[in-house]
């Protein structure tokens, strides 16, 4: 086995373009992605996720949902 470190850049389009010239067509290769910095832009519009999820007045609310989601 082979370690070749190449560094990139996610593009506009949410895709990782690793160029690989020391490697032929073919060539089987293992992909392990780790991540040294995140854009602080992650989520920008994050209210888009409102309305997904259940709202509670209280915590008996919370606590008679959480009794239902158990008896299913």
């Amino acid at each position: 086995m082979q370690a070749i470190r190449y560094e990139a850049k996610v593009s506009a389009d949410h895709i990782l373009h690793i160029p690989t010239p020391d490697l032929p067509e073919g060539t089987v290769a293992e992909v392990i992605v780790l991540v040294r910095q995140r854009s602080s832009q992650i989520n920008p519009d994050w209210t888009r996720h409102f309305g997904k999820f259940a709202r509670f007045d209280s915590v008996d609310a919370v606590n008679r949902y959480v009794d239902e989601l158990r008896e299913d």
